[in-house]
């Protein structure tokens, strides 16, 4: 359920639909059609109250009602508290009227901060009767002196009020969509941050109304405003207005005020206490991002986050979730971090927080603030509640003729028959309309409010099986299975109508009592109407495929460049070098899939050596890219190498260099050359730049690449050698020069190798720009600049563009997931890999088969590599899977599962999906899993590593349709699905 409240949220927010997952995209329709219902039932209800079938009651008291047109994170409580605090120092004692969802949190953090006061907070879906109730037990009085029913204005001073007991006005929280009440003052709560969402109705957005309903407004507030910039702030302000042009606006924030311990409530420490501390923000609120986002202000030292939906309850395996990343924060830092949690997350339940122990757990206790903006401001918003509420009557003069009470009891005029009908009426069509929106729209309103739903496990069921009726039956067939539902309701209306023209009925059963007596009674006919088990799992393979055209597969005669790299600064085009893209005069056919694992096996090998210490030269650099191997004829050939032009020297060389994850140096054939390749474009001349700096032996940066043997020279100048797997070398000297990023970006004094020897089977590239995380290497060099943060998208076929970028993206990739790196797997790139499946199940594989070994992820090696056992259940149950095609003989005994897709215009391929000891789990497009050779050759691109290797490799082909997002600094790797284009 956790992860459906997150899925229809992220689906809510994301404007470009574009962008959504495959799974979002196949869940849109049944949301755009829920949504259609829901805004049926709207109108019904709104048409209701409009015919005077439903009516609005006025209660004997002003009502200001607080409420939201979206869900969570819009400041609503908070905002009850301000008006509640404001009215009761004004001399009026304040009910508060709530629904109480879910975990019961907002009305214990107003009960705990208004303890002391006479603040009272009546709690129940009949609003109307908890209000009466209230009024029965402590009685009421207008401060404005309105007439009630038959209440007049008689003698009582108006001191007697002041600070007594009775109540002179309601606070109605979430009140925009209770239309059976009448409310003197409607404001609308906004979250700055994410407003309107897609701008759709719930499920499909988060709107509960269209944003024409701002027109009953009486008043707006933007919330988190210091977190929105200017121009964002007025762009939402002109979209209100267009609505209603008259309507006041004003701007509010949290700020933090001071903590508290778990286990002590009445301890308040000061916000310094997380100043340069390592912070995991622990939350389950409705806008996490303001929560992080302000606790980073206070000047902690690194923070980290676990977020949950809104309402959400912690559980034991929550607790876990947070310890476990707690030890992996005190591994990264060396010091115990710190958890935060909100006053709502503490109030939900505090015992269970306390199960953290011996971790300190503080309680970030914030307070609503006015921003002054636009000529609106905290006073005139209480000038507002003064004109509304009667503050302002009673504070003009002392000489009030007099206070004002009530004749008759509330209660008494509550319990008028017309009255009581009207509200049982009331009552019972909002829950069967409710009902109605829960089964054709499988009930995600009610889940994302955290609201107990009838028929929940049927609505989820429904849910998940819409899509593959679609599919299975068509439209029509879909029609009529929908109609069961549909008719299942109209059963329901009918024995509604049963209980509203029987008194015996009535008398037995509330409104709400028949009607989950009746859900109850339904829920065979639903199970009767679908085959729900059968149905499910054939939906889950369904979206846990992906087909695809067969010529996809296989590279164009010309070049199809990315669209992405020209949204960034600081972006490099990427390319293979065997692609239309780069030098297509120079074009040569690519490795064979023999040629591709020898050179893959020969990297393994390096690798697993470096990481073992087994070179023994460790005042020598020994990279480990198998950039190419010799085979037996003394013949090279090449990997699928990727390129990246760079601009290099002043005025700027662009030069062709290797992208590389498991090199540390940069390095290009600079002139005059001793031994050089031949590259594709003119080597480097360090002559012709004015911006070249030699480095002597005694620049202590020349320990990144210090060697025992000089090359002859008559000075002493700082001089490298690097070796590469396949026996290829590069021997220069280490330098510095200015580096260009963009047309607006450089980096100077850039250290660099500038090769004037180099051997080996090299082909056409200029060198290698080396990405690991040692000091030599480009991300560490720029830290200052780009934040120890690169990302790249590998092209996603030989004839198409990719793109290497360096530093973070605003806006950050949309669904992107982040793992923990392993630090014994530095300077490469490791990864906590515990599992792996296939079309959303995960395969039964020991979870000790990945971990003793270790994963890296590589840009070098094409196919990934797996330990034997893990290979050989993934290569099984993969063949399984793709029975439908006929398995032929692989090109060698290594490769052991292809296929000849050529009598095939199209292919269903079984999604890939990889398991992180953190919890997080990234799926593959199965087209990533493939590796097309010719039109009748494609082949399984994963394979077992030698027992000698030990060593478990993600390649470059499986994340072809990803973008990787390298986070060095905060140690972690990100997926982004759908950001290549």
């Amino acid at each position: 359920m956790e992860k459906l409240r997150r899925l229809v949220n992220e689906i809510a927010y994301t404007q470009d639909h574009a962008k959504l997952t495959p799974l979002q995209s196949s869940l849109t329709p049944l949301l755009s059609f829920a949504s259609s219902i829901y805004g049926v039932a709207l109108y019904l209800r709104r048409s209701l109250h409009r015919f005077g079938l439903f009516s609005n009651q006025r209660l004997p008291v002003p009502v200001i009602s607080v409420g939201n047109l979206t869900w969570g994170g819009n400041g609503k409580t908070p905002m009850v508290e301000f008006i509640a605090r404001f009215v009761d120092d004004s001399g009026i004692s304040p009910l508060i009227l709530t629904r109480g969802y879910a975990g019961g949190d907002e009305v214990r953090m107003l009960r705990r901060h208004l303890i002391g006061r006479p603040v009272k907070i009546g709690v129940g879906a009949n609003r109307a009767a908890t209000a009466a109730s209230f009024f029965e037990k402590y009685g009421y009085i207008d401060p404005r002196c309105r007439k009630f029913s038959e209440s007049t204005c008689i003698g009582r001073k108006l001191g007697s009020h002041m600070k007594s007991d009775e109540i002179g006005v309601i606070v109605l929280d979430d009140g925009m969509q209770h239309w059976s009440l009448w409310r003197d003052l409607e404001i609308v709560m906004v979250n700055g941050l994410m407003p309107w969402g897609n701008h759709q109705l719930l499920p499909l957005g988060p709107l509960r109304e269209p944003l024409t309903a701002l027109k009953k407004a009486d008043a707006a507030v933007i919330h988190n405003a210091d977190l929105v910039s200017d121009q964002n702030l007025k762009n939402i302000e002109l979209e209100m207005q267009e609505i209603k042009n008259s309507l006041p606006i004003f701007f509010t924030r949290m700020a933090p005020s001071y903590l508290f311990e778990v286990g002590n409530a009445n301890s308040k420490i000061p916000l310094t206490a997380v100043s340069n501390a390592v912070v995991l923000c622990v939350s389950a609120i409705g806008s996490a991002n303001a929560f992080v986002q302000g606790l980073g202000k206070l000047g902690a030292y690194y923070v980290d986050r676990l977020d949950y939906s809104d309402h959400h309850v912690f559980q034991v395996e929550d607790i876990e979730t947070i310890r476990k990343r707690l030890g992996e924060l005190e591994g990264k830092f060396g010091s115990k971090p710190i958890v935060v949690v909100t006053e709502k997350d503490y109030d939900r339940d505090p015992e269970i927080l306390k199960h953290l122990e011996p971790s300190k757990v503080l309680v970030l206790c914030s307070e609503l603030q006015f921003l002054a903006h636009g000529g609106c401001s905290e006073d005139s918003f209480k000038s507002l509640l003064k004109r509304i509420s009667g503050i302002e009557m009673i504070r003009v003069s002392n000489h009030l003729p007099n206070g004002c009470t009530q004749n008759h009891h509330f209660d008494e005029a509550m319990a008028h028959p017309a009255i009581h009908r009207v509200s049982t009426c009331m009552a019972l069509w909002c829950t069967v309309l409710q009902l109605v929106v829960v089964v054709v729209g499988f009930g995600v309103v009610g889940l994302l409010m955290g609201q107990l739903i009838p028929l929940t496990k049927q609505v989820d069921y429904y849910a998940t099986v819409y899509e593959d009726l679609m599919k299975q039956l068509g439209i029509g067939g879909a029609q009529q299975h929908l109609s069961k539902s549909l008719f299942v309701v109209v059963i329901g209306s009918n024995d509604i109508f049963h209980y509203l023209g029987s008194s015996d009925l009535q008398n037995k059963y509330t409104p709400q009592q028949y009607v989950t007596l009746m859900t109850t009674n339904l829920e065979p006919q639903f199970r009767e109407g679908y085959a729900f088990e059968e149905l499910i799992e054939s939906y889950t393979e369904s979206y846990l495929t992906h087909t695809f055209e067969v010529s996809s597969l296989f590279a164009s005669s010309i070049c199809n460049h990315s669209t992405k790299a020209n949204e960034r600064e600081s972006t490099f085009r990427v390319v293979d070098k065997y692609s239309p893209c780069f030098q297509p005069s120079l074009h040569r056919s690519p490795p064979s899939l023999t040629d591709i694992i020898r050179s893959d096996r020969a990297r393994i090998y390096s690798i697993q050596a470096r990481l073992s210490k087994d070179s023994g030269r460790r005042d020598l650099i020994v990279e480990t890219n198998s950039l190419r191997i010799p085979v037996i004829d003394g013949s090279a050939f090449d990997t699928l190498s990727y390129l990246v032009t760079v601009g290099l020297g002043t005025p700027k060389k662009d030069l062709s260099l290797i992208l590389d994850t498991g090199s540390r140096l940069t390095w290009t054939q600079c002139e005059p050359c001793r031994l050089c390749y031949k590259q594709s474009e003119p080597l480097f001349d360090r002559d012709d730049s004015s911006s070249y700096v030699s480095i002597p032996r005694t620049d202590p940066v020349c320990a990144y690449v210090r060697r025992p043997v000089d090359p002859p020279s008559p000075t002493k100048l700082c001089s490298y050698e690097v070796s590469y797997g396949d026996g290829s070398i590069s021997v220069g000297f280490f330098s510095k020069e200015t580096l260009t990023m963009s047309a607006a970006e450089k980096i100077n004094s850039f250290l660099f190798g500038c090769g004037t020897e180099n051997t080996g089977p090299f082909n056409l590239e200029a060198g290698v720009l080396g990405l690991n995380q040692e000091d030599a290497s480009i991300v560490v060099q720029t830290a200052q600049k780009y934040k120890k943060i690169f990302s790249y998208c590998l092209p996603s076929s030989t004839s198409s563009t990719g793109h290497l970028t360096f530093g973070s993206q605003t806006p950050a990739p949309a669904d992107i997931k982040y793992t923990k790196l392993v630090a014994e797997k530095s300077p490469y790139y490791g990864l906590d890999l515990i599992g792996i499946g296939l079309g959303g199940t995960k395969l039964d594989i020991s979870e000790s088969i990945f971990t003793t070994p270790g994963t890296i992820i590589d840009s070098g090696a094409v196919f990934t590599y797996l330990p034997p056992v893990a290979y050989t259940t993934f290569r099984d149950a993969f063949r399984v899977k793709m029975s439908a095609y006929p398995l032929i003989p692989g090109p060698t005994a290594a490769i052991e599962t292809c296929y000849d897709f050529s009598k095939s215009t199209s292919v269903t391929v079984p999604e890939i999906s990889f398991f992180f000891k953190d919890g997080t789990v990234v799926g593959m497009p199965g087209k990533s899993s493939l590796i097309a050779y010719n039109s009748t050759l494609t082949c399984l691109g994963f394979q077992k590593y030698k027992d000698g290797d030990k060593q478990s490799i993600i390649g470059n082909k499986v994340q072809r349709t990803m973008e990787v997002v390298y986070d060095v600094a905060g140690q972690r790797v990100g997926f982004a699905p759908n950001a290549c284009s």
